[in-house]
Formats: C-alpha cells, sequence, structure tokens
C-alpha cells in the first residue's frame, strides 16, 4: 500500500522586544516666605506737675523781697494815715475848749488802756498743683512679608520600545510516501 506522508513546518517568528521607558525627573517647587512681624512702639512720656507753693506760703508770711517789701510799704502807709488821722483828731478836740471836757486827760487816758487783742482765723491759701498729662504715642512698622516662588521642573526623557522581528524557522512542506504500490486486481 503506497503511502503518501506530508510533513510540515510552521514558520517561527523570533521577536527582540525592548520596553518603553519614561524616565521622569522632578524638581519640587519651592516657597521661600520671609516674614517681618508688625511691631507697635509705645511710649508714654511723662506728665508735667507743677506745683506753686507761694500763695500757701505767703499767707504765713512767707513773701518774697518784692512781695514783702510792697506789703510793708502798704501797712506803713495805712499806719501814717492812721495817725495823722488821729492826730487830727486830738488837735480837734484839744482846740475845742468850750466843751468842757479835760481833752489832755481824756487822750491820755485812751492812750494808757490797750487795744483789745484781735484773733481772728484766716484760711490759708491751698498751693497751686497742675499736673500736665501728656498723650502716649504711638509708632507703628508695618510688619512686611517677601514671597519668593521657585516653580518646580518636570524632566520627561522617553525612550521609544523596539520591536525586532526576524523569521527563526521558514515554514515547509514536505511530501513523501511510502510503501509499494500494488496494482493487482
Amino acid at each position: 500500500m503506497l503511502r503518501l506522508n506530508i510533513e510540515q513546518t510552521y514558520a517561527k517568528l523570533e521577536l527582540n522586544i525592548t520596553k518603553p521607558f519614561l524616565e521622569i525627573q522632578t524638581t519640587a517647587p519651592q516657597i521661600q516666605l520671609e516674614t517681618e512681624a508688625a511691631t507697635v512702639e509705645i511710649s508714654q512720656p511723662r506728665g508735667e506737675l507743677e506745683i506753686d507753693q507761694y500763695p500757701s506760703r505767703a499767707s504765713y508770711g512767707y513773701q518774697n523781697f518784692s512781695d514783702r517789701t510792697s506789703r510793708i510799704a502798704e501797712e506803713a502807709r495805712q499806719s501814717v494815715l492812721e495817725y495823722i488821722g488821729r492826730t487830727a483828731e486830738e488837735g480837734d478836740r484839744l482846740a475845742r475848749i468850750e466843751s468842757g471836757e479835760n481833752a489832755i486827760l481824756a487822750i491820755i487816758e485812751e492812750h494808757a488802756i490797750p487795744e483789745p487783742l484781735e484773733v481772728g482765723i484766716t484760711p490759708i491759701t491751698p498751693p497751686y498743683i497742675n499736673y500736665q498729662v501728656n498723650p502716649p504715642q504711638f509708632n507703628f512698622i508695618p510688619g512686611k512679608v517677601e514671597l519668593n516662588l521657585q516653580r518646580g521642573t518636570i524632566d520627561l526623557n522617553l525612550r521609544r520600545g523596539t520591536v525586532e522581528g526576524r523569521i527563526a524557522q521558514y515554514n515547509s512542506v514536505r511530501m513523501w510516501t511510502t510503501g509499494s504500490l500494488d496494482m493487482r486486481v
């Protein structure tokens, strides 16, 4: 019997594949922030205190030279006027002989008895006190903010993939026969 043998070899494809690669390099963004705080300087100048004790001391009799001189001069003037008035009055009494009064004796008696002592309460003048308040002073220094922004970067490096192919084995068909052919009938 005759046999037909068929052998087939399939084609083989050999592939050399390089995968693609994406390389990413990044630089992070940076924010540089510099701040200076706001400040308020507050100063309180001292107030001004003025005390004048002269009116109080003057009511005790402690006066400066000019005021004392003026006061003594006024008292002396008043005393002189009182003395002139009293002397004129006594002269008029002595001149009135018709009154029948012993004027000399009466004048001597009046001067012999001292005048009653007068005691009085006089308020003491308070000292002059004045306080001048100075307002506080404010000095405002505003704060500062400095912002320095450095943008980030992205560097992309793409290595493309490759596909290389070659036929490692070609396809083929081989046919042959085996056995004999018997032609008998």
